[in-house]
């Protein structure tokens, strides 16, 4: 199996505060950096990189999705009983949901390479794809942690809202700014950094030990704001 990557010159790698490599890295020299930087051990992995929609529908699956799957099967062996996997997914895996079957079958794809041709002949728009790649992200973490969890390993993932980082003007591009500036008044402001990693410390924790195969919403509210049936109107004082 030889794993593909991201091709080098698609990246803004100033924006992404990532140095440019040159050259594909194959499964064989994946495994040989995994060995060389990680240690034997692995008290828990948290899997925050991903790709906004205004990156290449392709690239977006590869590191959303393929990539990420692809490395935690990878170090998976390395993970301590009492561990977690965190997975950051994203509330935008609820607005127009693609049919569960087709997200079972891009899961169906077991390897890198499978899941990469798969994705060739499903083609997507890139903001599709970004809601896509979150769902299907969701639903892995489910399958991961009912195959993982007999070995002690929990995995989860975090679906925050809207989030002030430096790709929140990507999300605006891609989403528009009616839909961010609803979501950000709904959920009173938006989101900071210090709002979603206590959350991931918190999961990746030994406190957090029975909570497993779950996707956590960390949005102010947002989701369940839309998903609340209609409050009866109150009466009004002294009414009778």
């Amino acid at each position: 199996m030889r794993a593909e990557t991201l091709q080098p010159e698609a990246l803004d790698h100033r924006s992404l505060g990532v140095q440019r490599r040159e050259r594909r890295i194959g499964a064989a020299a994946f495994g040989d950096r995994i060995d060389g930087e990680l240690p034997a051990e692995l008290g828990g992995l948290a899997n925050v990189a991903g790709l906004p929609g205004t990156f290449p529908a392709e690239l977006v699956l590869r590191v959303n999705v393929l990539g990420l799957r692809h490395l935690t099967e990878a170090v998976v062996e390395r993970l301590v009983p009492g561990s977690a996997v965190v997975n950051v997914a994203s509330v935008a895996a609820v607005r127009d949901p693609a049919p569960r079957e087709l997200v079972a079958d891009l899961l169906d794809s077991a390897t890198f390479d499978a899941g990469l041709a798969w994705c060739l002949e499903h083609p997507l728009d890139a903001p599709a794809a970004y809601r896509f790649s979150k769902q299907v992200l969701i639903e892995w973490t489910l399958q991961a942690s009912a195959a993982w969890r007999r070995r002690g390993i929990r995995v989860v993932s975090v679906s925050p809202g809207v989030v002030d980082t430096p790709i929140l003007p990507d999300f605006r591009a891609s989403m528009g700014d009616a839909a961010i500036d609803a979501a950000t008044a709904e959920a009173g402001r938006l989101a900071e950094p210090d709002d979603i990693a206590p959350v991931i410390a918190f999961l990746l924790s030994c406190d957090a030990g029975w909570v497993n195969g779950v996707d956590l919403r960390v949005d102010g509210g947002l989701v369940g704001s839309r998903l609340a049936l209609p409050a009866a109107t109150p009466a009004a004082p002294g009414a009778p």
